[in-house]
């Protein structure tokens, strides 16, 4: 399940999301927080992994502090859209967020 979150359709990628967040759940989470931490993780799977640790509850400040960070555009992108989704951001990330 984990390998659909980097395949080279976006559609199968949401599907592979959608069916581990919905059906995986929370068991999920060790392995997605691995693929988050891992500097190798190629940037269309490392969106689908922050967007379903956010969906699970599980997205920590420093997973989503280093993907407003990241090289890649679209992990940046991605990152600002779940950074939005929080009401009341930590100040550490509004910051990284503004500069």
């Amino acid at each position: 399940m984990l390998d659909g979150l980097a395949g080279p359709i976006l559609h199968q990628r949401m599907i592979a999301t959608d069916e581990l967040v919905d059906r995986i759940g929370k068991v999920a989470v060790t392995d997605l927080l691995a693929l988050a931490n891992n500097p190798s993780t190629p940037p269309a799977q490392r969106i689908q992994v922050n967007w379903a640790l956010y969906r699970l509850g599980a997205m920590n400040k420093d997973i989503l502090f280093g993907a407003l960070g990241n090289p890649d555009m679209g992990v940046r992108m991605h990152a600002y859209r779940v950074l939005a989704e929080y009401p009341s951001p930590d100040p550490k990330l509004r910051v990284k967020a503004v500069t």
